[in-house]
This record gives structure tokens, sequence and C-alpha cells, in this order.
């Protein structure tokens, strides 16, 4: 009996740490993503003060760039070296290079190289710190929980999206630039200190040729030298990010879920961010029709993270995921063909209703679908895509609208993604993917 009880208290025990290490790591990546959007807020503003606006686009791509590159090796590294550590580390070196930024605005030694030097670092940072903070649900929570837990991280995104930009607004306004980093520094520190306090699993014993000490450096770092082992792993980091490629292109689920979700950013990015603008420019909605349409869009996301966080387990969740990607075409159409900005806010409702919901479920089953030893990689592949289509999306939808106007963007941007959903409808295993 006594022996039953303390099996009984051990379980409790262990659902309490659970629940505990839950809260810190959405604490610590909700504090992230916040510091996230109000550093490039407050990064291209700052640099509109005495940059030219050719300058300022550079300066933005100079941490994009990097970013992208190496989002790859990040994920790499996160499954190498453990996704908890690799995020501390990334985590730290962004709340580093920030206050660096706030040093130099305050000192009045800042100008436009010493800022794309230290966008770029924070970019390094960055590809390391994505794929390993979003690694960590894997490791903190059971399979039965990823579903809530990633519709609390979706919900957690969406509201930083919707508070950063008018909270570093508001701290530019009452206070100079160098405070105002200085608060974004302190913000992601505190992310790091949160995710340290998260508590993570074992993860599984990998075999002697894929730690850093064993074979695939070419023995134990003390039998070479400082140069051989760091040529070395820099070998064994290129041929973790190639398996990682590989392994995604053989997947039967992960390669299309992939191409989904380039397709898809490629459609949406790009009239979301420079469409909207440009249609309330012609319509005649102003700066208040702009903000109303985007918040419906954020309002239509909210909803569906709080559903999917604590509402009933969906029966067929990859229909649903790939219905709502056909659905995203017509609310797209509509929203650029609309002649009132109650209509057009009215689609942007639907819009980010349904991107919610396939954003969501797509990113659960890339979790579980993963090997857990690849899931680093596995990541840092799905936001490669993520990220690299949405320039792209921004330049075509420039052009577009330049030359056919901005409904033809949107018209085109709604067909290509219906089509793709329709496409995706038609793959058995992505119809009968679930969450278990």
């Amino acid at each position: 009996m006594r022996s039953l009880i303390t099996r009984g208290q051990d379980i409790e025990l262990r659902k309490r740490s659970r629940r505990t290490n839950i809260v810190l790591w959405l604490a610590g990546y909700g504090s992230g993503v916040l510091g996230d959007q109000m550093y490039f807020v407050a990064l291209a503003w700052t640099a509109t003060r005495f940059a030219t606006p050719a300058q300022v686009g550079f300066l933005l791509a100079a941490g994009a760039v990097p970013r992208a590159l190496l989002l790859l090796f990040g994920g790499a590294v996160a499954d190498r070296y453990g996704p908890k550590w690799t995020a501390l580390v990334s985590s730290a070196g962004r709340a580093v290079v920030i206050a660096a930024i706030s040093i130099s605005l305050s000192s009045g030694a800042s100008d436009i190289a010493l800022l794309v030097l230290l966008t770029t670092a924070f970019g390094i940072a960055d590809a390391l710190f994505l794929p390993a903070v979003a690694s960590l649900p894997a490791y903190i929570a059971d399979r039965s929980s990823l579903r809530r837990l990633q519709g609390a991280r979706s919900l957690l995104q969406r509201l930083a999206m919707a508070t950063g930009p008018p909270l570093v607004g508001f701290l530019l306004a009452h206070i100079n630039q160098g405070a105002t980093f200085a608060i974004l520094s302190a913000i992601l520190a505190l992310s790091t200190c949160l995710l340290f306090f998260t508590r993570v699993s074992s993860p599984a014993a990998k075999s002697e040729a894929e730690t850093p000490c064993g074979d695939s450096l070419g023995g134990t770092p003390r039998s070479r030298s400082s140069k051989n082992t760091i040529r070395m792993l820099r070998i064994s980091l290129i041929r973790d990010a190639r398996t990682g490629l590989d392994y995604v292109s053989k997947h039967p689920v992960l390669r299309p879920m992939l191409m989904i979700i380039a397709l898809s950013e490629l459609a949406i990015a790009g009239p979301i961010a420079a469409g909207i603008p440009a249609l309330a420019d012609d319509r005649g909605w102003g700066a208040q029709g702009v903000g109303t349409v985007l918040a419906c869009v954020g309002i239509g996301a909210m909803t569906t993270a709080l559903y999917l966080t604590f509402g009933p387990k969906l029966p067929h969740p990859g229909l649903y995921a790939l219905g709502s990607v056909v659905l995203m075409g017509p609310a797209l159409i509509v929203v650029g063909a609309a002649a009132e900005v109650w209509l057009s806010a009215g689609a942007g409702l639907v819009l980010g209703f349904c991107g919610g919901i396939c954003g969501t479920l797509i990113q659960t089953f890339v979790i579980t679908m993963s090997d857990p030893s690849q899931l680093g990689r596995v990541l840092s592949v799905v936001t490669l895509a993520s990220i690299g289509a949405a320039p792209i999306a921004y330049a075509a939808t420039g052009l577009i609208t330049q030359f056919a106007g901005a409904s033809f963007a949107f018209l085109c941007s709604g067909v290509l993604v219906s089509l793709t959903g329709c496409y995706a409808l038609t793959l058995k295993p992505l119809r009968r993917a679930t969450l278990e």
C-alpha cells in the first residue's frame, strides 16, 4: 500500500514539474518573441533618423540574410548540443547585441556601419535561437499535450505581433532611443533567465559517431590540435545540416508539408505586409483602415490559437489544416476586392482564423512526425522555407501592384494558396495526418 501511495505521489510530482516547465517555456518564448517584434520596429525607426532609405533596407537585410543562411546550421547545432543550451547561449547573445546598440546610441557613437555589424550579429544569434527554442516543446511535454502547447505558442506569437509594434512606438515617443534598446535588452535577458530555469528531459542517447567528442570529430579534442578540431566540427555541422535536408526531402509527410508552408507564405506574406497598405491608399481608407484590417487578421489568428489550446481535440486534424489552406484563397480575394473597409476587415478575420488553424496544426505535425534526433534540423528547414519565401513575396506583390493594381495582386495570391491547398488534399498522407 505504501509503495502505491509513493508511486502516486511521484506521478503527481512529475505532472506538477511538467506544468511548471511548460509555463516557464511559454513565458521565456513569449518574452523572446515580444522582444524580437519590438527590436525590428525600433531598429528600422532608429535607422531612419540618420540613414537614407536605401541604407535602412541594407541594414534590415544585414540581419535577415545571415539568419536565413545559417538556420540549417542552427538546427544542426541544436540537435548536436541540445536545444536548451543552444537557446540559452543564443538568447543571451541577442540580449548582449541589443545592449551594445543601446550603449552606442546613448553615447552618440552609433553610425550605419556599426549598426550593420551589430544587426548581422543579431541575425546570426537568431539563426541559432529560432530552431532551438522551437524544439523545446518535444523535451518538456508529452505527445498528447503538444497540440495545446503549439496552440499556446501560436497565441503568444499573435499577441507579440499585435502588441510589440505599438508598445515600442510608445517607448520611442516618450524616451530616447538608447533607453528603448536598453529595455529591449532587459526583455531578452528575462527570456534567457526563464529558459534557464526550464527543465528538459534527457534527449535520446546518441551514438558515438554523432557526439561532438566521438569519431565524427576524428577522436577526442585532446587528441587533436585546436585548429583540426574546429575544422572537423565545421565539417560535421555541414554534414548534419545536409542530413536534415535529406531527411525532410525523403519523408513522405514532411516533404509536402514543407511545400505547403513555402507556397502559403509566398502567397500570403506579400499581400499582408505590402498589399494591404497599397489597397488602403487606393480606396482612401487611410492608416486607420490598414490598422483595422490587420487587427482583424490578428484577432482571427488569436481566436484559433485559443480554441486549439483550450478547445476539444479535432477529429481529423489533417483535413482541417488543408481545408483551412483552401479557404484562405477566397478570403484573400475578398480582402482585395472589397470596396468598403468593413468588408475587407471581415474577410481578414476569416483569413486570420484559417491561417491560425493551418499554421498551428502543421507546426504540431512537424514536431510529432519528426525523429527527435533530427527535430532541430527539421524545424530549421521549416523556418527557412517560411523566412526565405517572404522577401520574394514582398517584391512580387510590389511589382504586381505597380503594374496591375493591388486587387489583382490579392487575386493572384488567393488563387495560388487555394491551388496549393487543393493539391495537398489529393495527398493521402497529409489528409490522414494525426497529432498522435
